[in-house]
């Protein structure tokens, strides 16, 4: 075997439980389930499925719990994850072999990558950690909330990277209003509990901000973000999304108070006088939509196109997360700032690139359209261009056509869209543009 123990500590995750335990069967040596409370079968399940169960009397901290649950296993390894999260498969199979090439003496974990999914299953964010580490008495974890690990000698953890190896699955995130008041009300009074320790913990102070940014006190979110800046070292280390979140959040608590543009831009600066956050393509991102939404195309543009370029350059591995989600919606009104400020061949390019990937896509066909109408392209080889991307044989093309021309105001290419339509099929058309 691997030398690896599975560890998690869990209540009340019976929907989960039998999962998070299938990706370890028959690759680990022991699986150590720590529960801190059930009232449902998790325990039961847990137990059926040969876990090792023990029970640990919650004190509203995280890492105690954890680190009693690595004080239980046996393995050379230790495999950390919580019970919304798990391996798939063939990223499992993987571990046995990465873990035999390497010793837990002068490798302290592997870097994993974490995909983050929403409540329907969708991606929502990306990110890095440290989810298998050797079971050494010199490491652990530390804070009662989010949770770090640490070596106690206070050196940097020697991680060995295995992000395009090994990735965990996260489905944690569930539209549960009652039940995120509650766990909001718990990390809010651990966040505290750690301040009052740790007063300049910049992450922590960060990690407040959020609390009350999500519990819309504007107010108090920028205090605490702004004591967080504070006390963040002047650069900060690779893939440090928590510093990006902290200026982040404040750039858009300053667009929601109405702060105006030298704040928003005091921000930006604060946050680029750091190296690895001039990487990050959310702050271009943010920025773009200041400006756009106070319709200065022209001062939005540079940002849109730094937004792509460091997408392009720096990927979205621990940062971009924002615009990593937004790509089609930062190509169009790419191609919208293009148009606006006359520069039409390359509103045309955007558009069309948008089109090659979603032919569906509304925005980025009347950009097209109004595009050739103001470059003065004739009707008839407007129309023979899109005609690469629809069928005029379907309905649905013909009426997206039609509708996307008279968005653009271009008449002649309208007329042309509608000899494709049927007397009855223009009456239908025509009805619902009226109502």
């Amino acid at each position: 075997m691997s030398g690896l123990s599975q560890c998690m500590i869990v209540k009340n995750e019976e929907a989960n439980i039998e999962r998070a335990l299938s990706w370890g069967v028959g690759l680990v040596d022991e699986q150590i389930v720590v529960d801190t409370g059930s009232t449902d079968r998790t325990v039961e399940i847990a137990r059926s499925m040969g876990a090792k169960v023990f029970r640990y009397t919650w004190d509203d901290d995280f890492a105690g719990a954890k680190n009693y649950a690595v004080s239980q296993a046996s393995g050379k390894w230790i495999a950390f994850l919580d019970a919304d999260e798990y391996f798939e498969p063939g990223d499992a199979k993987k571990i046995p072999k990465l873990l035999k090439e390497l010793s837990p003496e002068q490798v302290d974990g592997l870097m994993v990558s974490m995909i983050q999914l929403d409540g329907e299953g969708g991606f929502f964010a990306g990110g890095s950690q440290a989810r298998i580490f050797a079971n050494r008495e010199d490491i652990c974890y530390r804070r009662r909330i989010h949770e770090q690990l640490i070596r106690k000698d206070g050196k940097p953890l020697h991680l060995r990277d295995s992000t395009k190896e090994l990735c965990v699955i996260h489905t944690g995130y569930r539209k549960d209003e009652k039940l995120q008041a509650l766990k909001g009300q718990r990390n809010l009074r651990m966040i505290l509990w750690e301040l009052e320790d740790n007063p300049k913990d910049y992450e922590m102070l960060g990690y407040l901000g959020d609390i009350y940014f999500s519990a819309e006190q504007l107010d108090k979110a920028q205090e605490a973000y702004q004591k967080a800046v504070r006390y963040m070292p002047p650069q900060t280390v690779p893939g440090d999304q928590r510093s990006a979140m902290t200026f982040l959040n404040l750039i858009s608590i300053a667009d929601r108070k109405n702060e105006g543009e030298e704040r928003m831009k005091e921000i930006l600066s604060a946050a680029f006088a750091r190296e690895e956050l001039r990487k990050d393509a959310d702050f271009d991102y943010l920025a773009a939509r200041w400006y756009l939404s106070r319709g200065q195309f022209q001062e939005a543009l540079p940002f849109l196109i730094g937004t792509i370029d460091k997408i392009e350059k720096y990927g979205n591995f621990n940062r971009a997360l924002y615009a990593a989600a937004h790509v089609q919606e930062i190509f169009e009104q790419t191609a919208l700032c293009c148009l606006k400020e006359g520069k039409l061949q390359e509103a045309v390019s955007q558009a069309a690139a948008v089109l090659q990937e979603d032919p569906w896509s509304f925005a980025a066909l009347t950009v097209l359209a109004e595009s050739f109408y103001k470059g003065n392209v004739e009707a008839g080889q407007a129309e023979e261009f899109l005609s690469r991307f629809y069928d005029r044989s379907s309905l649905k093309s013909r009426i997206f056509l039609l509708r996307a021309a008279g968005k653009a105001g271009w008449k002649e290419l309208e007329e042309r869209f509608r000899r494709h339509l049927s007397a009855e099929e223009l009456a239908c058309f025509d009805r619902s543009v009226l109502q």
